[in-house]
């Protein structure tokens, strides 16, 4: 059967599925896709799924730190706390401070056996704040809030956005990666880990 007479049975279900020359795949129908944002110009498509803040996102907070390689250390230690790993990934919302690889060599091996199962946990709650702190909201609040473990966390900002040279910093932990969406809330990436008091 030709092409011409193939026609008809394509019509109302999309595109034909061959061709002749072999087209790109930014080029081929998005019926057969299903995929908008393969295309060059899809940074400029407002109404991309991707771009949309109301996009279904399935990962947790949890599960992002334990996926992404740059914090992979942060969530291989919190593989041993399932409680914590347990509440973070309820509903919430929350923010999530994640010390990356580099900041978790900063704390010595042998400091990691010391630790009691209740003072690991008050470590990674010690990470978390509940509610969406987005960086503007962080900016703007600029004093201090409290984290899971039920201590403050002073904030600080150096710098302007105007200018192009803003830090945030969390205690002495300097943001350098901020607004990771997932399901439950934000994750935020720090240089250095955020050390609770030990004493209450």
């Amino acid at each position: 059967m030709s092409r011409c007479a193939r026609a008809h049975l394509f019509d109302g279900v999309g595109p034909v599925k061959f061709h002749k020359i072999r087209k790109q795949k930014h080029q081929l129908s998005p019926i057969m896709y299903g995929w908008y944002h393969n295309s060059p110009w899809s940074k400029f498509n407002n109404h991309a799924w991707f771009w949309s803040e109301k996009s279904m996102i399935r990962k947790t907070v949890v599960n992002h730190v334990q996926r992404v390689t740059s914090a992979r250390s942060f969530g291989t230690r919190l593989d041993s706390a399932p409680g914590v790993i347990q509440e973070l990934s309820q509903e919430g919302p929350f923010t999530l401070f994640c010390p990356t690889n580099e900041a978790m060599e900063l704390i010595k091996e042998d400091a990691w056996d010391k630790l009691w199962d209740e003072e690991l946990n008050r470590f990674f709650r010690h990470h978390v704040v509940r509610g969406k702190w987005g960086i503007a909201d962080l900016v703007e609040h600029s004093s201090q809030v409290k984290s899971l473990a039920d201590q403050p966390l002073k904030i600080s900002v150096k710098g302007s956005l105007e200018c192009h040279d803003r830090q945030v910093f969390i205690e002495k932990a300097r943001l350098t990666k901020a607004n990771i969406r997932c399901w439950n809330g934000y994750v935020h990436f720090l240089d250095r880990p955020l050390i609770p008091r030990w004493r209450l």
